[in-house]
Formats: structure tokens, sequence, C-alpha cells
């Protein structure tokens, strides 16, 4: 009996042992297939191998185990398992000849990697969606082969770990001012976006890691001390350097919170040293319109990669020229250039007239390959792009060429067999100089002449461009007809009267003397802290920085209305996703200007909104401006000459501090209404609250109204009879 019970209890450990076993195996591949569906390839690996140990002859695993290899870059490990897959088995699946054909086209065995594309197209159905690729796979392997024996015009290898990572390092841009300093983008550890899905989403274990912007420079002759760039740069989203200006003042940059949205701003290098928030740039380059590569020749050209409407297919090249603050309506490069296929990003050399890119054609040895043209003036058209050649292209991805100003030095990124993991940045060392980048073009050269003179149409350059001057500057007319106004951006207390704001200031003050009749609201806008109390008064302090800028520059104060709203009233979003947004709070962060009376001067007045893309817009200003357009009221609580601390401020709707220029106290009010009962019952409250100085204010356009104006304009806006007889009661 005992022997029996003891023989039981073993079949018991053992079966649970092999069923916590399986569910254990279950376990691991789930979280292999997981990894491998999200293209987290290496994790991928060390699931998928470790299950194979436990489980061996799972053709489905081995299966994804030989395409994590691939993308993993272990090229030879890749062949293993296809070839594995290939023969031993009786009917070897499609798929299988497929990657097999990949991994020899990866590892430049084009003989045999045609060898098994034929065998995927003999194994396949004519429908199967993968064939046409296939054979344009064929034609790539045959353009290898041609390649491969040609004349090599440079030797090319990779920068090495000091610049690369098993992650992703690409988009190289030389600095135009230091020919020792150079900037890239890198989804690496450590990154302040951290590890994203494709939608955007925070994800630590599936994720990939957000873009961030680094530098490096040369120090004993190699490239090395690479640094991220600062976090009034680098965000939470996935941030791209795309250009500079011609004199390194400007940067443009690329930012999306996810792979399918995004925008393109400009980021300036002031000579004063302050750091300002990037502008939505306006330009000819639109992100959401698949626009996400660009080259900026002299500051007047622009050459970048769109999928607008009109083209020849995919991403296509189109030209910009900038003239007369414009830019022109883009121009397709044509068909030299431009294929069904995508082209991208364009690196136009010193000539002004030789253009290096990247297509994925079935001119490329393998994805995109790098491709030159030449332009041709008698004909003002772009010749046909030849591939530059191995060993600069490969059977990878080669994207985002440039030359040094040597011309004896290019730069690139490939996913090349060399590369430690994804896309890396490599260095092709001339034989001879790239004559190209040597001769300087001018504005008379025969690209501007030629392929320009016909194009008059144009669209608005950005408009965050300030042409403010001084009170003085002699180079304005005596009278201004026309005055646009713009918002104050600024980044703490220390900024507010930046250059930039200095000259927009300026401007208003010249407006201002030149007519006595305009009175000038000052509305200071700020992201939102924790404490609301502080965010008001502060707001309002910065807002009297520039109301005693003005008075110093002789306007009268009493002309000068200043608000403190905080963060009450956002333009952007400062958080998306769960996520801090900080180019939203750059938006938020800002002083808007608005003038009365300037009807009656000789001025056209316009105004300027922020310019904020769709995807992080608010409209709790948009709002705000609508209510106090024409009558409104609101109820005042205190009027004081510190800051008000008491709690019921902030927990009342619309609390706003307020004052003009020549006053003392700050004026405390909450609450913003159309109609004088409502605003009258909140009245109420606060004096039941214990505030018994408070009382209705009514404004007309956001502005107090005097009681003459009261009196006047009751019968235009007819809620102002109840406020009158509110008054008459009280008496």
């Amino acid at each position: 009996m005992n022997f029996r019970l003891t023989l039981l209890a073993l079949i018991f450990i053992v079966s649970s042992g092999v069923v916590s076993a399986q569910k254990n195996a279950k376990a691991i591949r789930a979280a292999g297939e997981q990894c491998y569906d999200h293209q987290q390839y290496r994790e991928a690996l060390r699931f998928l191998s470790k299950y194979q140990k436990m489980k061996p002859g799972d053709k489905d695993v081995a299966m994804m185990i030989g395409v994590s290899n691939l993308y993993s870059n272990n090229i030879s490990g890749a062949k293993k398992y296809f070839n594995h897959l290939v023969q031993n088995s009786k009917k070897a699946d499609p798929i299988a000849y497929y990657y097999l054909a990949k991994s020899y086209h990866m590892d430049h065995d084009f003989h045999e990697a045609i060898r098994y594309y034929k065998e995927f197209l003999k194994t396949t159905k004519s429908d199967h969606e993968q064939r046409g690729m296939v054979k344009d796979d064929i034609k790539r392997c045959a353009n290898g082969m041609r390649l491969k024996v040609g004349e090599k015009i440079a030797f090319v290898e990779n920068m090495g770990e000091k610049i690369n990572t098993p992650d992703e390092e690409y988009g190289m841009v030389l600095s135009p001012n230091f020919e020792d300093r150079m900037y890239f983008s890198s989804r690496r550890p450590g990154n302040m976006g951290g590890k994203k899905t494709l939608e955007g989403k925070l994800d630590e274990r599936l994720g990939s890691y957000a873009a961030d912007i680094f530098s490096s420079r040369i120090v004993n002759g190699e490239w090395t001390v690479v640094e991220p760039m600062s976090a009034f740069i680098n965000t939470s989203d996935n941030d791209e350097v795309l250009d500079f200006s011609n004199k390194g003042q400007v940067m443009f940059m690329f930012q999306s919170p996810d792979l399918f949205s995004g925008h393109v701003y400009v980021d300036t290098f002031s000579n004063d040293g302050i750091k300002r928030p990037p502008s939505y740039f306006e330009g000819p380059l639109k992100a959401h319109k698949g626009s996400v590569s660009m080259d900026v020749f002299a500051d007047s050209i622009m050459i970048f990669s769109s999928r607008q409407k009109g083209g020849f297919g995919g991403s296509d090249l189109y030209v910009s020229k900038y003239s007369n603050n414009r830019w022109s309506l883009p121009r397709n490069l044509g068909p030299g250039i431009n294929t069904p296929y995508d082209e991208i990003t364009p690196f136009l050399a010193k000539d002004g007239r030789t253009l290096y890119y990247s297509s994925n054609s079935t001119a490329s040895v393998g994805g995109y390959d790098i491709f030159k043209s030449k332009y041709d003036a008698g004909g003002a058209r772009w010749l046909l792009g030849v591939n530059v050649g191995i060993p600069i292209n490969s059977a990878g991805d080669e994207t985002h060429f440039c030359l040094a100003k040597d011309a004896m030095r290019g730069y690139l990124s490939s996913s090349n067999k060399d590369s430690y993991g994804k896309r890396d940045i490599f260095i092709a060392y001339f034989t001879t100089a790239q004559n190209e980048q040597l001769a300087a073009a001018t504005k008379n050269s025969v690209f501007y002449n030629s392929y320009f003179a016909n194009n008059l149409a144009s669209v608005s350059a950005n408009g965050n461009t300030s042409t403010g001057s001084s009170f003085n500057d002699p180079t304005m007319t005596s009278e201004v007809t026309a005055y646009k106004v713009t918002p104050l951006y600024y980044n703490d207390d220390n900024d507010v009267l930046n250059m930039i704001n200095s000259k927009s200031l300026n401007r208003l003050g010249r407006i201002l003397l030149d007519n006595p009749g305009i009175t000038v609201e000052l509305n200071c806008h700020s992201n939102r802290t924790n404490t609301t109390n502080f965010d008001l008064y502060f707001s309002i302090k910065r807002a009297e920085q520039v109301a005693d800028y003005l008075v110093k520059n002789g306007v009268t104060s009493n002309r000068i209305l200043i608000k403190g709203l905080g963060p009450n009233y956002p333009v952007a979003k400062e958080s998306i996703n769960g996520n801090p947004n900080n180019r939203g709070k750059e938006f938020n962060r800002r002083i808007d200007i608005k003038l009365h009376n300037a009807e009656t001067s000789m001025v056209n007045v316009s105004y300027e909104l922020p310019n904020v893309p769709f995807d992080m817009a608010e409209n709790y200003l948009k709002g705000y401006n609508n209510y106090v357009e024409g009558l409104s009221y609101k109820v005042q609580m205190a009027s004081l000459k510190q800051m008000y601390t008491s709690e019921l401020f902030t927990s009342y709707n619309d609390p706003m501090i307020e004052k003009t220029a020549s006053e003392r106290n700050y004026a405390y009010t909450v609450g913003l209404f159309k109609n004088f009962f409502k605003a009258d019952q909140l009245k109420k409250q606060l004096e039941s609250n214990g505030i018994t100085e408070a009382f209705v204010v009514p404004y007309i356009n956001g502005k107090r109204a005097t009681p003459l104006e009261i009196s006047s304009l009751a019968t235009k806006y007819t809620d102002l009879y109840n406020y009158l007889s509110y008054l008459s009661r009280d008496k």
C-alpha cells in the first residue's frame, strides 16, 4: 500500500512539473511572438531561442528566429535558419525562400539571392502580394552584380562605437560654422522620450526609443564627445535635426509624437545667448503631407521630399525659392530624379547644380541608395540620376548623404551588414576630390535663373519672423498705415525683454507715439505650475516689464492696461498622452497685445495669433476672446499693492489680476459673464464668504467701461440697463 502511494505521489510530482514546464514554454513563446510582432527583434531572439531549446522542431519559431537574426544584422545566423527550413522540408514554405534570398542579398551574394528569389516565384501563385516586390529585388541584385565590379570611388567605414550604438543613428548634419562639429539623430537608451509604441504610447518592454538630437566634435583627430542637445531642443517626442541655415544661426528640426504625424520647427541661435522656443515652420515643407527630409541651400533654396498629390508616386523631391520674404510654390524636380518609388534626403553640393539624394527605385542595389544628378541649364532640367555605386551603397538602406567642405569626405546613414544593429552613421573617404563641393554657386548661377524664371506664385514665409524697429528708426516712413500685432514669447522672467520682443515693442511704441488716441492692452499668459496664485501674480509682473519699457520710451502710463491671466486660457496642450509637451508650454508662455481705439487712427491693425499645430491646439483662448468681445462682466474681490493670498481667489473660475500702468494697486477679479444678473449672483456669493467689498465691473471689448461709455453704449448693449438699475438701487 505504501509503495502504491509513493508511486502515485511521484507520478503527480512529475506530471505537475511537466504541466508547469509546458505552461512556462508557452509563456516564453508568447513573449517572443509579442516582441517579434512589435519588431523588437533582439528581445524576440532571446525568448524564441530559449523556447526552441525547450521545444525543438517548431518551424514557425525557426522562421521567426531567422527573421529576427536578419533584422538584427546577424546575416550568417539568418542564412543558417533559412537554409535549414528550405533543405529539411519536402515542400518548403515560399516565405523561407524569400528570406533566404534576402539574407544572401544583404550579404552581397547576388547570384545566390537571385536563385532563391526565383524559387520563391516558382512556388507562389501569380496573385501573391510579394511577387512584384521580389521581381524588383531581382533587378536590384542585377544592379549589384554590375556595380560590385565597377570602379571604387571611395573607401567606406563605420564611424565606430563612440558615435554608433546597437540601436539607431541617422540624419547627420555638419555644422556650417565649425568643421569639427556635427549633429545627428539617435534612438538610444537614456533619450528623453523613453520607449514608445508606433502610436506614441510609452511601453518600456515593447516600445522603441524615441529619437533625440545629439552633437559630436572632433578631439585628437577622431569624432567623439557625443552629447544630447538640451531639453530646450530634445523633448519627449521624436526629435530629428533636418538642416541648418547657411550661417548656422537657424536649425530646422522635425518633431513627431508618433510615426504618423509631426511638424517642422525652426530654432534660432541668437547672438545674445537668450534661449527662445522653436517656432512652427510655415514654409513649403509640410510634415503632415509626408515631408520629412530637406536641404537648405544659400538660405534661399529649399529642396525637400513630399508625398503630396501630383507627383510621380511615393515621395518625390520638390524645390522652393525664398525671395521677397516669401517661399515660392513647390516645383517637382521632374522625371530625371523622381520615380514611381520614393526619393528622399536631398543634398545640394556647393556648386548649386549637383544633387545627391536617396531612392529605393529598381536602379538601387537594395533598399534606398545614394544617387547623383546634374542640372542641365540648357534644358532647364535635372538629368537622370546615377547610382554612385558600391561601396557607398549596399543591399541595405543608404540615406542622408552629405559632403564635407574639403570635398574628400562624405557622410551617410546606412543599415548595411557592417552596422552595429539598425542604422549607423558611416564615413566615405573619396579617392579624388568631388569638384562640385569646391565650386561655389552664386545668386546669378544658372540654377537660380533658369529654374525659377517663370515661377511667380508664392506662399507666405514664416509669420514668426520679427520686422520690428526702434522708436526712432529713420528707415520707417513718417506715417505707418499698416501694423501687424505679434505675440511676445518668453522663457522666464529674465527673457521678457529679449532682443526679438524689444524690436517688436519698439515698433509698437512708434505706433502709440504717432497715434495718441490708441491705448494698449497687455495680456500675459503662462504655462501651468502647481500654484495658480503665483502663476497669476508672476504673469502680471511680466506684463509690467513691458509696460515699464514703453513708459521709459515716451508712452504715457495711463494708456497702458496690463492683465495677468496666468494659465487660465492655454492655446496648446501641456501634455499629450500623459507625457509632458514642452512645445505646448512654450506656446502658452507669451504676452498678447491688443490695441483699443485703433479705428479712430489711420493705422490698419491686424493680429497674428499663436500658430499652434492642430494636434496640440486648445480652444480656451478662443473661448475667452469670444466672451470678452462686446459687453462682459467680472466681479472684483480686492484691490491691493501686493499678491492676494486668499485661497478663495483661485477657487472661482476666470481669476485675473489687472491694473493700468499708472496705478499702484492690483485689481483681483473673478468670473466672466455676458449677463449682469449672473455676475451679481457671484458677487452675493462672495459677500456670503466674507468678501464684503466685492462689486460687479462691466467691460467693453475687454477694457473696463467708464461711466460715460456705460451711459452712451446702453442702447447698443441693452444688458447695461440692468447694471445701471443696480447702481441706482445701490445708492
